[in-house]
């Protein structure tokens, strides 16, 4: 490689402009050498060696990381490249929590000795000197200098975003202080450099794509939030058409002179006329999106649970999917509303209805354990997301994600299980005790 000086046409090896830039670019007050100085009596041919065996391991480690999307192996990479600039026995990257007290490594490992090492630094102030100078900085082990075995020094990279304090990356080496020059220093933060800009971009690809998956809940969610407000607004006009003709019918009958032989047909229509009205009353409880009563407040589960049955149990009836319920007596209630527990119920029934099989039982349980409500949904067919399901996976994948959402909001747990015989079991658990929310 050649290198063109500013004011001159002529060429020169890049060793050479190497050569006067460490001339110019100080001294190292500890040393007193160049800080990028390499010159020694091998001859031109060694500095071309050294610094291209340099730009080999760079190029190296960028080739190897161009594609990779994993961050073990990343790290991996990262690790062996190090091992070529200095001999290392350990690296590890660790990272401050939320509130800056402990240092935790970012790739788990069964040796804690640098983890363990670092935190206790860290609390002795041993390493604030680092963070304040901002320097890559060499410290001993102690305790490989309190044996006969080989002595340890830790090069410790302090890592900064945004002027704060990030973390650091060790190094445990037997090389000592004098013996790690201020360029190998640079080399090994130009490769941190790097690193933490791939796995900073894997990290941010994660978060981009949870937020994504978060916003197609949210807008299934507010698309079935928008579909019952709009049933409820519509609900009032029905019903008057609905009730209005059912009380004419209940008086007419009540006029009409029946001996003993017709009280029994008479008796009948009474009865389905009822059943209507309740059922009309259950469809305006389900679909009431009135935002001035969605405060939370105590809820009767069973209640809940009951009243939701005796709408969707037809459409459980046209699947052939039988439904028993299994209602614990006298639970306690819980911090709800209504509307947030009947789009629970949907939910979970919708994974139900799209189990990709017409035939089932269900059984659905309320259980009082503890502090908790526990409601358990068991059914005959698998209900757990397979990838392989088309379609229904993706209204699965929804109906998971609503659902954990929506139990979050009550503080509570989520869980979906199957068993070897291919049956499912959701786990609903309300927490009796929570903030108050609106």
């Amino acid at each position: 490689m050649k290198v063109l000086r500013e004011n001159n046409v002529e060429y020169y090896p890049f060793y050479k402009f190497l050569e006067d830039l460490s001339s110019n670019y100080g001294l190292d007050k500890k040393t007193g050498n160049s800080l990028l100085n390499y010159s020694n009596n091998k001859g031109e041919s060694n500095y071309f060696e050294k610094y291209n065996y340099v730009f080999n391991v760079l190029t190296s480690f960028e080739k190897e990381t161009l594609n990779l999307s994993d961050i073990k192996k990343i790290l991996n990479v990262f690790n062996d490249s190090l091992k070529k600039i200095l001999p290392t026995k350990e690296s590890s990257l660790l990272f401050f929590d939320t509130i800056f007290s402990t240092l935790t490594p970012l790739e788990k490992k069964k040796d804690l000795l640098t983890n363990s090492t670092m935190n206790s630094y860290y609390k002795e102030g041993i390493l604030n000197n680092i963070f304040d100078t901002k320097l890559s900085t060499v410290i001993p082990l102690l305790s490989s200098y309190q044996n006969d075995g080989p002595k340890f020094n830790f090069l410790i990279v302090p890592i900064f975003e945004e002027n704060k304090r990030r973390g650091l990356l060790t190094l445990l080496t037997t090389l000592k202080e004098e013996n790690i020059t201020e360029f190998d220093k640079k080399l090994v933060e130009l490769l941190l450099l790097l690193t933490l800009s791939k796995i900073d971009k894997i990290v941010l690809r994660k978060k981009v794509t949870s937020i994504h998956e978060d916003l197609k809940t949210y807008q299934a969610k507010l698309s079935n939030d928008y579909r019952l407000a709009a049933i409820g607004e519509m609900t009032h006009g029905i019903v008057e058409d609905i009730l209005s003709p059912l009380q004419v019918l209940i008086s007419q009958i009540d006029m009409i002179k029946f001996d003993k032989q017709n009280k029994f047909e008479i008796d009948l229509l009474k009865a389905q006329i009822n059943k209507i009205n309740q059922t009309v009353g259950r469809l305006v409880k389900f679909v009431d999106a009135n935002p001035d009563n969605a405060k939370i407040r105590p809820c009767n589960l069973n209640e809940v649970i009951s009243d939701f049955y005796q709408i969707f149990k037809s459409t459980l009836q046209n699947l052939k999917i039988e439904c028993e319920l299994d209602l614990q007596k006298d639970i306690p209630p819980i911090l709800s509303h209504p509307n947030n527990l009947n789009q629970i119920l949907t939910h979970v029934f919708g994974m139900v209805k799209n189990s990709n099989k017409d035939e089932g039982a269900v059984i659905l349980q309320t259980r009082y354990q503890g502090e908790e409500i526990v409601v358990k949904l068991i059914s005959s067919n698998n209900l757990s997301i397979d990838s392989t399901s088309g379609k229904n996976n993706q209204a699965e994948d929804l109906n998971v994600k609503i659902i954990d959402n929506l139990m979050v909001k009550h503080e509570g747990k989520f869980s979906i299980t199957s068993t070897d015989i291919g049956s499912s079991i959701i786990t609903l658990t309300f927490p009796l005790r929570r903030k108050l929310r609106v």
